[in-house]
């Protein structure tokens, strides 16, 4: 039996279906330890029911902005010391300083990273972080990483790192959908297009708002083939921005949330710089069209013969996407969204439970 520490700021809903799977396991013995606060864009209510024992830890939380907290945990070491864990899994932060500073003092207590950062999510790291980082990275065990550009980054740090694959998941039972469904789907009049993210400038939001109102300006008769649908809240003030082809949905979450997402054709994200977000797997789980930019982390994996990989930070690029999505044939839309639903299968939590138990070293 071995024991297993996952060392968390916080817990996301989408996540305790993996962590249960994990805690259910044969031989292993699993505990979350917390040591942080949500941040304010963190706002859901809906949680599935938990099945692994839980520990909070101390710690300052001090808000900086709407995205970002400062956190200074205080009893994370002292209650690793105190559980005594086999394997402590943690992000490079102060987590990992925790789990190196424990796998130092007990012989027996190793370490593995788990991080989604990438190149371009990590170009403004400052050099003391940079090698702090290099620190913890050459002193883990192994890493466990959600895709390939997560993976360059770590070899950059560590060239011969044992890297472990583990897809990230959701609680995918909530969005798939039926081949039958989606044929039904896009059988409609109009399509429907979806962003679903915090409205900041990072998720290229305005971008995305300019380049479909100037489309619509420009070919006013695909106003008649499609609206844009705005998921989520933040600091930016989109009140402007909302007509006719335009909805601007506010907060969603629970069983609204995925029918709207099961109800859409096209999801668009054109982050300018995004690690790996779930918002893009719940779109294959709910057969949409993917546009992404090459900001967000999981596009290797996720855009594959099903969507378009555009280059963020252009609204330009944004509106030939949509032009040139809007104006295929029914059919190719059909095939590509399909393409979706078979892409979805390598995200499954099955396959990221794989992945976890084979970097713990139980298959």
């Amino acid at each position: 039996m071995k024991k297993v520490i996952l060392l968390q700021k916080y817990i996301a809903p989408y996540r305790i279906p993996l962590f249960n799977n994990l805690a259910q396991y044969p031989d292993v013995d699993f505990t979350m330890v917390y040591y942080g606060t949500k941040e304010k864009r963190r706002i859901w209510t809906h949680f599935p029911q938990k099945r692994f024992p839980e520990l909070q830890s101390k710690c300052l939380s001090i808000k900086v902005n709407y995205e970002q907290n400062i956190e200074l945990p205080v009893s994370v070491l002292t209650d690793l010391n105190k559980l005594r864990p086999d394997i402590t899994i943690c992000a490079p932060d102060f987590g990992g300083i925790a789990a190196y500073l424990y796998s130092k003092k007990s012989p027996k207590g190793k370490y593995i990273i788990w991080s989604e950062a990438t190149h371009t999510t990590e170009r403004k790291v400052s050099s003391a972080k940079k090698y702090l980082r290099k620190f913890i990275f050459n002193n883990a065990d192994k890493f466990i990483v959600p895709g390939q550009l997560a993976k360059n980054y770590i070899y950059e740090y560590v060239p011969l790192a044992p890297i472990i694959y583990a897809n990230n998941s959701i609680n995918e039972n909530n969005f798939t959908i039926s081949k039958e469904q989606l044929y039904s789907k896009f059988s409609g009049d109009k399509l429907i297009i979806t962003f679903s993210g915090s409205l900041v400038e990072r998720k290229g939001i305005i971008l995305l708002l300019n380049a479909f109102k100037g489309l619509m300006k420009e070919k006013s008769y695909l106003k008649e083939r499609c609206f844009l649908r705005i998921m989520g809240v933040g600091p930016l003030d989109l009140s402007a921005y909302r007509e006719e082809n335009i909805s601007l949905e506010g907060f969603c979450e629970g069983e609204r949330y995925c029918n709207l997402m099961k109800e859409s054709h096209i999801f668009i994200l054109p982050s300018l710089q995004d690690p790996n977000p779930l918002t893009v797997i719940e779109g294959l789980f709910s057969g949409n069209i993917i546009i992404v930019s090459d900001g967000v982390g999981n596009y290797p994996e996720a855009v594959r013969d099903n969507g378009l990989v555009i280059q963020s930070g252009s609204s330009a690029q944004i509106r030939k996407a949509l032009d040139f999505i809007l104006n295929l044939p029914r059919e190719k839309l059909t095939e590509m969204a399909l393409n979706s639903l078979a892409l979805s299968e390598t995200f499954t939590t099955k396959k990221s439970l794989e992945g976890f138990v084979s970097a713990l070293g139980l298959n």
